[in-house]
């Protein structure tokens, strides 16, 4: 498997006392949509942190295109992946289209100042999130909603080929969760490697191609959604008893409570 993000026997925590995660082993494929799933407070949140050098492990190690992402520099870290947190402060009294270019800071030096690529690529992210008519707003004039679309318009901005993001889907309505998900997956067949945080099974299921299930810090299957998500899984993880049939129409796992 071409890994894209390697976690080697990760073990961390925020503060001295009790691991968040334990001795976790994970690969992220490159090229594909990895959902990670799992139980409120299991460790998927902090998975992502350590996948992006926010928070130092403990013991093990973390690999980005096989180089250990603790040698690397914070710029060129920021050129290979970029991460859509699940709580993001927002300067006062910043415009939106203000708040999107910030996503080209990583490409920018001493000697490449802003370009008509940078240009180019802020307007195609914020054409594809549909805030391009939403540039002039204060941010902290957007429902939470818009709010949510224009952070993911500073992700995609940033253009980098890994993408990370924390339960993307939140403050979205059905419609728009669906949307943002189809995004994801366009990026995906663009060649972007994925990586979210995602709490619904279904969207899991229907967008993801590969998955990461954890459970109490530690990663307790992976593979793809076809194969890993039966009933049995879904009890010993989420303890539901549930039926796991497939949706006529794209063969994707659906998971009915019993």
């Amino acid at each position: 498997m071409d890994a894209a993000l390697e976690a080697r026997a990760v073990t961390a925590a925020y503060r001295r006392g009790e691991n968040v995660l334990d001795e976790v082993s994970a690969v992220v494929p490159r090229g594909e949509f990895t959902a990670i799933i799992g139980p409120n407070g299991c460790g998927k949140s902090t998975l992502l942190r350590a996948f992006t050098r926010l928070l130092t492990p403990s013991a093990g190690q973390v690999l980005v295109d096989g180089e250990a992402i603790a040698g690397l520099r914070t710029g060129e870290i920021a050129r290979r992946l970029s991460l859509l947190p699940q709580h993001s402060p927002v300067p006062d009294g910043i415009r939106v289209g203000e708040l999107v270019r910030r996503g080209r800071y990583p490409h920018q030096t001493l000697f490449a100042q802003w370009s008509r690529r940078d240009e180019e690529m802020v307007a195609e992210a914020m054409r594809l999130t549909r805030v391009a008519d939403l540039g002039d707003r204060l941010v902290d004039t957007l429902s939470g909603g818009q709010r949510q679309r224009v952070w993911i318009a500073i992700a995609l901005a940033q253009d980098a080929p890994l993408l990370l993001l924390d339960e993307p889907t939140t403050f979205l309505d059905i419609a728009h969760q669906v949307e943002a998900l189809r995004l994801l997956d366009r990026l995906r067949t663009e060649g972007r490697t994925i990586v979210a945080v995602l709490h619904e099974l279904g969207h899991a299921a229907r967008f993801a191609t590969h998955l990461i299930a954890m459970k109490e810090g530690r990663v307790v299957a992976s593979g793809a959604p076809t194969e890993l998500l039966t009933a049995e899984l879904v009890e010993h993880v989420f303890g539901l008893r549930c039926k796991v049939i497939r949706d006529p129409d794209t063969g994707t796992p659906v998971v009915l409570p019993r």
